[in-house]
């Protein structure tokens, strides 16, 4: 390419390095310009990637810098859809982490400005590309399965959280389903039939057992919620609907 793509960033906390180390490894795109409410990460990291480009308002930067090509949106999830639709409005092309949105709604009015605006719009399902995927495919494309008329996919972190927004609802929209189930309900639908329902069980609350003699083996939790209790443990799974 003889004009490189000039892209801008704009939310650039913990995700945000993902996206930028990828912009960094292409030889067709310049790091343009960052946008945070944070000034002081803002600061931060515009002097460890050498962007003299700085804002706190999405809508200055897209105002005052109408050369940029592209944006990537790496907000929290409850900004996704307000942030995504300024850019296309402005004419930029958009890579927005996923999830897509907090509502169906959201999503739609997100998929009307890029229609809109005939800019591209693409959401952050990584796994897609992932090798196990690709293979996945492969075999879905050359008949190795048949006809697929039912699907189920599962997404377990053992142990870990990510911590800070990620546990408030006005920022996240919700949890694992929202956070991690995106992935593999994403993967399931390309090329699919139409989803009709989805289900979800949340487990609101949890808290350590108390370590009775002879449980040696303990290493997990009791989760209370929707009238089931699991304990976790090495070997076989202890389970108990009864309660």
């Amino acid at each position: 390419m003889n004009q490189k793509i000039k892209v801008a960033i704009i939310g650039v906390g913990n995700i945000a390095e993902s996206h930028i180390q990828g912009y960094l490894k292409n030889p067709d795109v310049e790091l343009y310009a960052f946008c945070d409410i944070r000034e002081e990460r803002l600061q931060q990291m515009g002097e460890k990637y050498g962007i003299t480009r700085l804002y706190t308002d999405k809508d200055v930067m897209l105002a005052e810098l109408p050369e940029i090509d592209a944006v990537s949106v790496c907000t929290w999830n409850s900004a996704h859809a307000p942030c995504t639709i300024a850019a296309l409005k402005a004419g930029k092309n958009v890579l927005c982490e996923k999830p897509m949105a907090t509502s169906a709604a959201e999503a739609r009015e997100m998929l009307a400005a890029a229609k809109e605006s005939g800019k591209l719009l693409m959401i952050g399902f990584v796994r897609r590309y992932g090798n196990d995927c690709t293979i996945l495919k492969d075999f879905v494309d050359n008949g190795y399965f048949g006809d697929i008329y039912y699907t189920k996919a599962t997404y377990l972190r053992r142990n870990g959280s990510p911590g800070g927004w990620f546990g408030d609802k006005n920022f996240s929209a919700g949890g694992p389903l929202i956070d991690l189930g995106v992935h593999v309900t994403d993967l399931l639908h390309p090329g699919q039939p139409q989803a009709r329902l989805c289900l979800r069980r949340d487990f609101p609350q949890a808290r350590r057992p108390p370590r009775a003699e002879g449980q040696e083996g303990l290493c997990g939790f009791f989760l209370q919620g929707r009238g089931q209790r699991y304990l976790q443990r090495r070997g076989p799974r202890l389970r108990d609907d009864s309660l």
